[in-house]
């Protein structure tokens, strides 16, 4: 409720929650376009790792097959025509090896050049793989071989030797990316193979597959090695780069996520605005704590005494003002929460007037009941609370006649409450559907006469239709109550007819909270003369009517 509270401040400030809507859908849009950006750039980082290792890959399937041929049965002579023509077969294989050499300490020989009469001396291998039984000098010029100037790499099994084409990269995705290829070596170090030197120097700690982002450089980076672990390769692909390859998209993709945000911001406004109308604020705080009961005196002309209140709803909104009822009414039976509004009215209402000490032996205490909701059993099961033990009170149910209700079943619903104990008066008489025939039809217990007859001016002519009005009702039988009294003069003219038994209005007092309406019954039982803080012209004049 304090959120909902606090969302409700700010409905003040239109343009601000706006503005504040749309940062934060902008910011959200943009994390997300990041995150999706970032994933397509590691994806793109993966497809490049994977292609060039499985181009390392499938030269390392290449050797490994080649060698097993080589080291296959062969009885002629080493160096021998035979020789020579057996090591072209294998060398015409199609997988990219097209060099293969034999040397051992008599002699040496290769497919291109026939017999080596110098021999081949390599010198110390660059890296010994004893788990695969190979040697490699790596990248080495191929001058050895009579082809100065051409550079690869050679393996070496027992007195085979192949020549591996060197490494080049693939065409790269992405302007500025850079791309090393490295081998491991025993001493931890790593030998750069070809590609931009150095670039895994940049990344010592980086040692298996994986990815990442680097902050200092502010790019993103990739590596991976082949199977044997003879070949890896670090890959990086600096912001910049990405930024400028993917301009015109990023261009387009922010005027549209603009446009977007911009219409979600309208949307979530409307929405925002229409959570904080009244009718949603109602229906989100209607409880017991912001529904408050007010309470309006009856004064009885039989006996000038208060003999009983109207209880009236009022709803305190989230500033702590108070709503009256044509306000929020309507809400109440769009929603259909009619029975929890009437629910919680009695339950408030019985804790509120506990403690408040009338003059009349079983005050009354009047409940506005909608049309719908007249139902008896209903009705005597939550009513009954006010008739039990220390209240001890009158209950009365006001409803307003309508086209809702149909004669024969509210006049048995009538009987149903009276025989419990329980009054029914029809309110506001004389604006809505009723006629005296109907009126009398019904059988209730008494009638309010609407307080735009009292309200009237003196020489008006629904002045003078009040006291018509008057008359006809006194001759169905049933108790009458005026409200809208406000002057001495009113209240005077009125009990002259000795036909009106109740008065309501501001001239006796308006609808009041519980505190003040003990204030209000306690000046008005001791009648004082002089003036107090509440309502005091009201108490003097009824009290001086009744002298």
């Amino acid at each position: 409720m304090s959120l909902y509270k606090y969302l409700y401040s700010l409905c003040d400030r239109p343009r601000t929650v706006a503005a504040a809507m749309f940062l934060a859908l902008f910011s959200a849009s943009l994390m997300i376009a990041g995150t999706l950006f970032v994933f397509q750039v590691f994806l793109n980082l993966e497809t490049q790792l994977n292609r060039e290792i499985a181009k390392v890959d499938q030269l390392d399937s290449a050797f490994n097959t080649t060698m097993v041929a080589l080291n296959s049965h062969n009885s002629t002579a080493a160096c021998s025509p035979e020789f020579h023509h057996w090591l072209s077969t294998i060398a015409f294989l199609p997988d990219g090896i097209h060099e293969i050499l034999y040397s051992d300490k008599d002699q040496s020989c290769s497919v291109s050049r026939g017999k080596i009469p110098e021999g081949i001396e390599l010198g110390k291998a660059d890296l010994v793989r004893r788990d695969l039984g190979y040697q490699f000098w790596m990248d080495r010029d191929l001058g050895v071989i009579g082809y100065p100037g051409l550079q690869g790499t050679f393996l070496r099994e027992g007195n085979f030797l192949l020549v591996l084409p060197p490494l080049k990269a693939q065409e790269t995705w992405l302007h500025g990316q850079k791309q090393e290829f490295v081998t491991p070596t025993k001493d931890g170090t790593w030998l750069h193979r070809g590609g931009a030197a150095s670039l895994k120097d940049k990344y010592p700690d980086v040692q298996t597959a994986q990815a990442g982002f680097s902050a200092t450089d502010w790019a993103f980076w990739g590596f991976k090695c082949d199977s044997f672990n003879l070949v890896c390769v670090m890959v990086e692909a600096p912001v910049t780069g990405l930024i400028v390859a993917n301009s015109q998209t990023i261009l387009v993709g922010l005027v549209l996520m603009l446009t977007i945000v911009w219409s979600l911001t309208q949307a979530a406004k409307t929405k925002f605005l229409s959570m904080m109308s009244l009718p949603s604020r109602f229906v989100r705080t209607m409880s017991e704590d912001s529904l408050v009961c007010h309470y309006q005196p009856i004064l009885s002309l039989e006996s000038g005494e208060i003999e009983g209140v109207e209880v009236l709803v009022r709803w305190r909104d989230l500033d702590g003002s108070l709503v009256y009822p044509d306000q929020f009414l309507p809400v109440v039976e769009k929603r259909n929460l009619s029975r929890i509004l009437t629910e919680i009215v009695i339950k408030n209402a019985l804790s509120d007037l506990k403690n408040i000490q009338f003059a009349v032996e079983h005050p009354r205490v009047n409940i506005n009941v909608f049309p719908q909701d007249f139902d008896a059993r209903w009705l005597i099961k939550l009513l009954m609370p006010l008739q039990m033990g220390a209240y001890n009170f009158q209950p009365v149910v006001e409803i307003v006649e309508t086209s809702d209700l149909p004669l024969e079943p509210t006049r048995e619903a009538i009987a149903l409450l009276r025989a419990s104990g329980i009054e029914t008066y029809i309110d506001d008489f004389g604006v809505g559907y009723s006629s005296i025939h109907y009126l009398s039809g019904l059988g209730a217990d008494g009638v309010k006469l609407d307080r735009f007859f009292a309200m009237a001016p003196e020489d008006s002519l629904s002045s003078k239709l009040l006291f018509s009005a008057i008359e006809m009702i006194s001759k169905t039988g049933q108790r009458l109550v005026v409200e809208g009294v406000e002057t001495k003069a009113k209240m005077m003219s009125l009990r002259a007819t000795n036909k009106v038994h109740q008065l309501q209005g501001y001239g006796i007092s308006p609808p009041v909270a519980v505190d003040c309406l003990a204030a209000f019954l306690e000046e008005f039982r001791h009648n004082h003369d002089q003036a107090t803080a509440f309502h005091p012209k009201a108490i003097s004049e009824i009290s001086a009517a009744f002298k």
